[in-house]
C-alpha cells in the first residue's frame, strides 16, 4: 500500500493534473491533499471540483482532503457576511474576515473562478456603488447561488488525519504535547502554524503551508524538504515553480520518496 501526499495547489489546475498523473489509485493506495486549494492561481473552483469528483469516484477514505488556511479564511468570510442585516443593525460584531479584499484574492481572481460570467459582471458593475459591507454581502450572495453545494462540501473538510506512521495536517501541530498532541492543538494552529518543527517525534509529521524555499533557505528550491528525522514539508511554491511536488510513502518498505 502506498500513500501519495501533496499540498498548496492554490488554484493551479494544470499543475495539479500533472501531479495527479504520478498517483497510483489502485488497490489500497491513498491520496492525501493537505489544504490550500484556492487563491493565487486562476482555477480555484476547478481544482475543488476535481478533488470533490475524485472523492466521489474513489471514496473519502481513499482521497483524504484536509482543510487549509485559505479555505478556512473563505469559509469564515462567508459566515460573517451571509446575513449582512445583523451587522448593519449592530446586533452582532463581526470578526476580521476580509477574504474578498485580502491579498489572497487580489483582483477578485478567486471570486471570478467561482462565479458564472454573468454574475461576476453583475458584481463588478455594482461594487463601486456599494459600501465595503454591502460589497462583501453581495459577493457572498452570488457565491452561495453559484457554488453553494461546493462550499457546503468544503465546510466539512477535516483538519488532520492520523495513520499508524504519520500525522498529516496543513500547517502543523503542538508537538510539545507528545502523544497527547491532539488535546493541546487548536484548529487554528493546524491551519496556521508558522514555526517549522524539526527533530524526532513519535510519528512523522507531514505538512505544507510554509514554502520549502523558505525552510531550506534557498529561494529557488521547489521540492519536498525533510529534516532527515520526523518532518516533511510539501509546499513547493507552485505560483512560482509551476509544479506540485508529490511525496510517496511505501508502507511495505517504510520509505519515502519524492515523485
Amino acid at each position: 500500500m502506498k500513500r501519495f501526499m501533496m499540498s498548496d495547489i492554490h488554484g493551479f489546475y494544470e499543475a495539479f493534473e500533472t501531479a495527479l498523473n504520478k498517483v497510483d489509485f489502485s488497490g489500497e493506495n491513498q491520496l492525501f491533499l493537505l489544504g490550500d486549494y484556492i487563491d493565487y492561481g486562476p482555477d480555484s473552483r476547478k481544482v475543488l471540483e476535481k478533488i470533490k469528483a475524485l472523492q466521489e469516484i474513489y471514496g473519502s477514505q481513499k482521497v483524504i482532503t484536509l482543510m487549509g488556511n485559505h479555505e478556512k479564511a473563505l469559509l469564515d468570510w462567508l459566515e460573517e457576511y451571509a446575513d449582512i442585516n445583523r451587522h448593519i443593525c449592530g446586533v452582532e460584531q463581526y470578526r476580521d474576515a476580509e477574504w474578498l479584499l485580502s491579498d489572497a484574492d487580489g483582483d477578485y481572481g478567486t471570486l471570478r473562478s467561482f462565479l458564472s460570467a454573468r454574475h461576476f459582471q453583475e458584481f463588478t458593475e455594482k461594487e463601486a456603488r456599494l459600501s465595503g459591507d454591502s460589497q462583501n454581502a453581495e459577493a457572498v450572495r452570488l457565491l452561495l447561488e453559484d457554488a453553494g453545494e461546493l462550499l457546503a462540501w468544503m465546510r466539512h473538510l477535516p483538519y488532520y488525519y492520523e495513520t499508524e506512521r504519520q500525522i498529516l495536517v496543513h500547517a502543523g501541530i503542538a508537538e510539545w504535547g507528545g502523544e497527547d498532541w491532539l488535546c493541546v492543538t487548536s484548529e487554528a494552529l493546524m491551519v496556521g502554524k508558522t514555526t517549522v518543527s524539526r527533530g524526532n517525534f513519535y510519528k512523522d509529521v507531514i505538512a505544507g503551508h510554509i514554502s520549502t524555499a523558505k525552510i531550506s533557505g534557498d529561494r529557488t528550491y521547489d521540492g519536498i524538504w525533510s529534516d532527515g528525522s520526523s518532518h516533511y514539508y510539501l509546499d513547493g511554491t507552485t505560483w512560482r515553480s509551476g509544479k506540485i511536488p508529490v511525496l510517496e510513502y511505501d508502507a511495505e518498505t517504510g520509505r519515502y520518496r519524492e515523485r
